[in-house]
């Protein structure tokens, strides 16, 4: 199973919807849909179209689930026997992170 990129918006193309455009000199062009195809032929920029990858990307939209998965990430990073930890009697309780990652 093949899976492609549209050429305006960026989102993956999975086997069946999508359209392509060849123009007369040979360059062939795979679209997600027909939104994408006409807006393509009215020669908008991507970049300026709030639902485009492109356009997230250039607003930094996308950022804050990333920043979520990093902190989540390093919170798991975190030892049980640094001293950032409250200490506990127990050592199977799970205590709350206190380390640099800012998480729990």
């Amino acid at each position: 199973m093949k899976i492609d990129l549209c050429c305006f918006s960026g989102f993956k193309i999975y086997p069946g919807p999508g359209r392509t455009l060849v123009e007369g000199d040979g360059r062939s062009y795979k679209f997600l849909s027909s939104r994408t195809l006409k807006t393509h032929l009215l020669e908008m920029t991507p970049r300026n179209i709030t639902w485009t990858v492109l356009y997230r990307r250039k607003h930094k939209k996308s950022l804050e689930e990333d920043v979520t998965k990093n902190t989540a990430l390093m919170c798991r990073l975190c030892l049980p026997d640094s001293d950032s930890h409250a200490l506990s009697s127990n050592p199977l309780t799970p205590q709350p992170c206190r380390s640099s990652c800012g998480s729990g």
